[in-house]
């Protein structure tokens, strides 16, 4: 079974710059407001309806959320249904 890329939250805010990446910030809306990596779209619920809704399975993803939790989940569940998906490794909070 394919398994998730997991980089650092430096990696993650190298990777935002490349335009080729949804972006998806999965921590609170107020949280997002603050700060966020380039491109970033905010979706506090981080639910894989959410993700479907884009509709752009085809590209590559890099999740991230404040120190890694619930992006370890939903790029589990991602992953199984076909994305190319990265997720973040530690606090974000280091390089926003």
């Amino acid at each position: 079974m394919k398994q998730f890329n997991i980089v650092s939250a430096e990696e993650a805010a190298r990777i935002a710059e490349n335009e080729t990446y949804v972006v998806v910030d999965l921590r609170t809306y107020d949280d997002y407001l603050k700060s966020h990596l380039k491109g970033a779209v905010s979706l506090p619920d981080g639910n894989l309806e959410a993700i479907h809704l884009l509709k752009q399975k085809d590209k590559k993803w890099l999740i991230y959320c404040s120190r890694g939790n619930m992006s370890f989940r939903l790029a589990s569940k991602m992953i199984k249904d076909g994305y190319d998906v990265t997720a973040v490794s530690g606090n974000i909070l280091t390089v926003l």
